[in-house]
Order: structure tokens, then sequence, then C-alpha cells
């Protein structure tokens, strides 16, 4: 008789469990990464002699934290460059950029160039009173400042439409004290690259036509 609750009781609880798993919602499915497909084809800084790697890549980065973007990874972009015989830094020809977002399968290109770039120089004094058991005792030091104008331009591979164009500018300084300081102009511009970059971004991606396909 006990063995017969005891079949009837695990029978009953496997039937229970078999129910309640058929009940039970299934568990959502991961989110996909979502958001226009961009490449930052080229950021022109020939002028200025500068290294555009730096700033080609300041520009991807500073889209990426929007969140709203699916960025092409450098290294695919510069094997499509490389493929159709075109420089691997510095400044794309509009024709040859379309041609780039077309073989990259992206919706839209981002082109920056540094339209102005120029680093200003103060030096002084600064005197710390003296005590009894000490003279007063004078430093000397070297204000650097990076000033620079950014520009950049958003363009539909499919329809060539340029949905985004403006420019900022960015400050970025670098203070030693002594009789002597290191010139590191690249990392200055770079610096103050990147504060332009930010508010230019920014912009980007408060376009209207880029998140609802609204043409003007």
């Amino acid at each position: 008789m006990k063995n017969r609750k005891l079949v009837f009781y695990l029978i009953t609880m496997a039937l229970l469990v078999a129910f309640t798993a058929g009940c039970a919602k299934p568990s959502p499915a991961p989110m996909m990464a979502h958001g226009k497909r961009i490449a930052v084809v080229s950021f022109d800084t020939a002028t200025w002699r500068l290294d555009s790697r730096g700033f080609e890549d300041i520009l991807s980065s500073e889209l990426w934290k929007h969140g709203k973007f699916q960025l092409v990874e450098r290294m695919q972009i510069d094997r499509v460059i490389k493929e159709q015989n075109l420089a691997l830094s510095g400044r794309l020809e509009d024709a040859a950029a379309l041609q780039v977002g077309r073989l990259l399968g992206v919706d839209y290109i981002v082109m920056g160039r540094l339209l102005s770039a120029g680093i200003e120089t103060r030096s002084g004094t600064t005197t710390t009173p003296g005590s009894k058991s000490s003279p007063p005792r004078t430093s000397y030091w070297t204000e650097r400042t990076a000033k620079v104008s950014t520009g950049i331009r958003m363009v539909e591979v499919a329809t060539g439409i340029v949905v985004f164009s403006d420019t900022a500018n960015g400050l970025s300084s670098n203070t030693t004290t002594g009789g002597s300081w290191h010139s590191d102009d690249s990392s200055l511009y770079l610096k103050a690259a990147t504060q332009a970059i930010r508010k230019l971004t920014h912009d980007i991606s408060g376009v209207e036509r880029i998140w609802t396909d609204k043409f003007p």
C-alpha cells in the first residue's frame, strides 16, 4: 500500500513539474547590436604634418561612446582602402570615400579635417616669499596652449547626401616649471582635437535623419 502511495506521489510531482515548465515564459533573447553602420574613412591632417591615425581613432572612439552606431573596425577599412590602391591615411576624395563606404556596406561615412592648428607659448616667474632661515625662491614656468579647429562631415552612402557638416574649436594647455621644457606638440594637438571632436560627435548623434530616415 505504501509503495502504491509513493508511486502515485512521484507521478503527481513529475506531472506538476512538466506542467510548470510548459507554462513558464521563455527567457528574453539577448539584445542585438543596433544602429546605423558607419565608417570613419579619413581625417585630413596633411597641411599640419601630423599623423592622421590619432585623429581618426579619437573620432571613432567619440562616436562609439554614444552607443547609437555600429562602427566598422579600422582593419576592415584599411583592407578595402588598400585594395582600391588608395592612401591608408589622410584625405580621401569624396568619390573614393563613397566607393569605400559601398564596399564596406555601411550606411554613412564620416570624414574629418584639421582646419587650423597652432600653439601659443607663455612664460614667467613665480616668487615664493622667504623666511628667516631661507631666502625668497623664484621659479620659472612655461605654459603651452594648443588651439585647433576641426571639421567633420557625415555622408549618406546610398544617396551621397551630406547629412552633417560642422566645425568646432578645441584647446589644451600644459604648464611646466623649471628652466627647461619638453615640446610634445602632437600630444597637445590631440587633446585639443578631442575637445572639438567631442562637441561635433554630440551634434551628430542628434541628427534626426539618421534615426528616422526622413528625407529633407
